[in-house]
């Protein structure tokens, strides 16, 4: 079954009202879930290096932290290119007086 399931069409996620729950699969390819994340609108994505589908129970602490954040901070869709060329560009420009 994990080689042939889901079988869900990457756009008809676009439909979905709300990000799916995670599955206790633990055999998925990381291109399946970057290509679902980057199919459902609004959605928010954490890999925890070298973690499993375990780690609330492996690494409480670290999951817990991210748990915590994801609820404190508001979500804000990121535009990767242009917020990556605002800070290239603001680091290429000359410093203001009174810079150090």
């Amino acid at each position: 079954m994990m080689l042939v399931e889901p079988n869900i069409d990457a756009n008809e996620l676009r439909r979905s009202p709300s990000p799916p729950s995670s599955s206790p699969a633990i055999m998925i390819a990381d291109e399946h879930t970057l290509e679902i994340f980057h199919h459902l609108l609004n959605a928010q994505f954490c890999i925890f290096p070298n973690a499993t589908h375990t780690i609330p129970f492996d690494d409480p602490v670290r999951f817990k932290a991210a748990v915590e954040r994801f609820l404190r901070e508001p979500f804000v869709k990121r535009d990767r290119i242009k917020d990556f060329l605002k800070s290239y560009d603001a680091k290429q420009a000359p410093p203001k007086y009174g810079d150090v």
